[in-house]
């Protein structure tokens, strides 16, 4: 099990000159509304995969009157040479793993697995495909290694065709066929061995899944099911061809796996018509928990110690102690490291939890074990 040893942030949002050493288990971090707990878990994501998830800006994320942020990560007690993270206001940015700079996060999102549950997480049931989409290419892209260069060569494809599909909508249907059919092919066969992949890591993703509602949300039936994006009972070069006049008059391509969803059901009813606020975040926390055993066991088998960190933004919000409690037991036994905040000190103990734990209060920028 790969673990974060030591955690530096210094000039990002309010935290300032962060130094803890974190356990390799539960870490709760506690205070008020605005003291930077949020920040800290904000900061841990944007070494993961380069970006935040609160804003796509950087000059929000830099202390007031200072040009960058950093962020160091120690792994396995490597304190000199673990996962370090500057960007400037200026746009600027220094990315390094075990002291090697990096010109792209594949390495290092490859290396620090994250996975986050906050209110955003909602968007997962209530909000478009866009969130359920990205799941399905996390796992893809730590369970088929590979997978990263399809799915960069599928997109290039779907930029090209639509740039295309802009400038020929006042020409003839016959010179837009042709003009288009290169990018057609590489769309139609990209699209196609992606769609394979997706479909092969939902089925596994729902056969975890399962295991975890039944013991979280024991009272209801869920059902997962994949949808590509286009008819697949017809080829997708086939679909691009029969569909290029709507394509023309939008200027887009309105088939293919950027179309393609989960549609998720509890009952026989949208599980978002369905759930409750605190069924929902159960419901989250369980597909969070599969997402992590499915990279978790295929990181084994490859036969490195990698394991996903899981950040969680106010776990008390929307669950009661007994489901925040079935909640933190199915991570001990998923045997990850975990950032876990909340506004009151919580009342877990390292005997209730069975497992290492630390309580860290936050306020004012400034972090201090407990």
């Amino acid at each position: 099990m790969s673990v974060l040893s030591r955690v530096k942030v210094d000039r990002f949002r309010n935290l300032e000159a962060v130094d803890i050493t974190p356990s390799p288990s539960f870490n709760f971090f506690y205070g008020a509304n605005g003291s930077g707990k949020t920040s800290l878990l904000e900061a841990l994501h944007c070494v993961s995969v380069g970006r935040s998830f609160r804003t796509q800006k950087i000059r929000p994320l830099v202390s007031e009157g200072f040009p960058s942020f950093t962020v160091f990560l120690g792994i396995d007690n490597q304190m000199a040479a673990g996962i370090g993270l500057s960007k400037s206001r200026a746009g600027k940015t220094e990315l390094n793993l075990l002291s090697v700079p990096q010109d792209n996060w594949k390495d290092v999102a490859e290396r620090l697995p994250v996975q986050l549950i906050n209110s955003e997480s909602f968007l997962i049931l209530d909000g478009g495909a866009k969130p359920r989409r990205r799941l399905l290419d996390w796992a893809m892209f730590h369970v088929e290694h590979n997978s990263l260069n399809l799915l960069r060569r599928f997109n290039r494809a779907l930029k090209q065709r639509n740039s295309l599909l802009k400038t020929l909508h006042t020409g003839s249907r016959k010179k837009a066929l042709e003009a288009l059919l290169p990018w057609d092919r590489e769309f139609s066969e990209s699209g196609t061995a992606l769609n394979i992949k997706r479909q092969e890591i939902a089925t596994k993703l729902d056969d975890i899944l399962q295991d975890y509602l039944n013991r979280l949300l024991p009272n209801f039936s869920f059902e997962l099911i994949y949808k590509p994006g286009w008819d697949v009972s017809t080829s997708l070069l086939s679909q691009l061809e029969s569909s290029i006049d709507r394509d023309l008059a939008s200027g887009t391509t309105n088939f293919g796996p950027h179309r393609g969803d989960i549609v998720i059901y509890a009952g026989k009813s949208i599980a978002k018509e369905t759930l409750s606020r605190g069924q929902s975040k159960m419901f989250v926390c369980s597909l969070k928990l599969a997402l992590g055993k499915m990279v978790s066991d295929r990181y084994a088998d490859y036969g490195t110690q990698y394991s996903p960190v899981f950040l969680l933004d106010d776990l008390p919000s929307e669950l009661d102690n007994r489901n925040q409690e079935l909640v933190l037991h199915e991570l001990a036994n998923l045997n990850v490291q975990c950032f876990i905040t909340s506004v009151d000190k919580p009342k877990f103990t390292k005997e209730k939890l069975k497992r290492d734990a630390r309580m860290f209060h936050v306020e004012h920028g400034k972090i201090a074990e407990a």
